[in-house]
Protein backbone atom coordinates (compact mmCIF):
# COMPACT_ATOMS: atom_id res chain seq x y z
CA UNK A 1 0.00 0.00 0.00
CA UNK A 2 2.93 2.18 1.06
CA UNK A 3 4.89 1.51 -2.13
CA UNK A 4 1.35 2.56 -4.44
CA UNK A 5 1.22 5.96 -2.89
CA UNK A 6 4.66 6.60 -3.46
CA UNK A 7 3.86 5.82 -6.97
CA UNK A 8 1.48 7.97 -6.84
CA UNK A 9 2.72 11.08 -5.29
CA UNK A 10 5.94 10.62 -8.17
CA UNK A 11 3.74 10.24 -10.77
CA UNK A 12 1.42 13.62 -9.80
CA UNK A 13 4.69 15.25 -9.13
CA UNK A 14 6.20 14.77 -12.46
CA UNK A 15 2.80 15.59 -14.17
CA UNK A 16 2.93 18.56 -12.38
CA UNK A 17 6.09 19.89 -13.60
CA UNK A 18 5.61 18.72 -17.37
CA UNK A 19 2.83 21.06 -17.23
CA UNK A 20 4.45 24.06 -15.92
CA UNK A 21 7.34 23.52 -18.19
CA UNK A 22 4.54 23.35 -21.53
CA UNK A 23 2.98 26.43 -19.96
CA UNK A 24 6.28 28.34 -19.84
CA UNK A 25 7.13 28.29 -23.28
CA UNK A 26 3.94 30.36 -24.65
CA UNK A 27 5.14 34.14 -24.19
CA UNK A 28 1.63 35.27 -25.45
CA UNK A 29 -1.67 34.24 -26.89
CA UNK A 30 -3.19 37.74 -28.04
CA UNK A 31 -1.22 41.07 -29.48
CA UNK A 32 -2.78 42.53 -25.79
CA UNK A 33 -0.38 39.77 -23.67
CA UNK A 34 2.80 41.63 -26.04
CA UNK A 35 1.71 45.12 -24.99
CA UNK A 36 0.98 43.73 -21.38
CA UNK A 37 4.53 42.21 -21.28
CA UNK A 38 6.33 45.03 -23.03
CA UNK A 39 5.20 47.97 -21.62
CA UNK A 40 7.74 50.22 -22.91
CA UNK A 41 7.15 49.52 -26.44
CA UNK A 42 4.71 50.73 -28.50
CA UNK A 43 1.52 48.80 -28.59
CA UNK A 44 0.99 49.19 -32.41
CA UNK A 45 4.14 47.67 -33.18
CA UNK A 46 4.33 44.41 -31.09
CA UNK A 47 2.18 41.05 -32.67
CA UNK A 48 1.34 37.79 -31.40
CA UNK A 49 3.12 35.30 -33.70
CA UNK A 50 3.65 31.65 -32.64
CA UNK A 51 3.37 31.54 -29.40
CA UNK A 52 5.55 34.71 -29.44
CA UNK A 53 6.22 38.68 -29.37
CA UNK A 54 7.59 40.44 -32.77
CA UNK A 55 6.97 43.80 -33.72
CA UNK A 56 8.68 46.08 -36.07
CA UNK A 57 12.07 47.34 -34.66
CA UNK A 58 12.32 45.17 -31.93
CA UNK A 59 13.98 42.10 -31.25
CA UNK A 60 12.33 40.34 -28.16
CA UNK A 61 15.83 38.19 -27.53
CA UNK A 62 17.69 41.20 -26.53
CA UNK A 63 15.01 43.69 -25.11
CA UNK A 64 16.12 46.77 -26.85
CA UNK A 65 14.93 48.49 -29.83
CA UNK A 66 17.01 48.06 -33.38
Amino acid sequence: MAETLKFAYIVILFVSLFIIAVVGLKECDTDEDCAKLYVNIKPELLRCMENHCFGHGFHPDFGIDL
